[in-house]
């Protein structure tokens, strides 16, 4: 189930254990995340960058 509709679905709910915090980001998030430390890594040009670089590439 997508993270942000459990989000929206245990909201107000004070009769659930659950950590609202403890919920990771979604697909979407993640990708954007990726993407934009593949672009900053991208300035870069030393060993330890381009093997970030290419780490962060199998995410997509």
């Amino acid at each position: 189930m997508d993270a942000k509709k459990l989000r929206e679905r245990n909201c107000g709910h004070d009769d659930e254990d659950m950590d609202m915090s403890a919920l990771g980001p979604t697909c979407s998030e993640a990708l954007q995340a990726v993407l934009m430390l593949r672009k900053y890594v991208g300035t870069f040009n030393d060993s330890f960058t381009r093997k970030l670089e290419v780490m962060l590439g199998s995410f997509g």
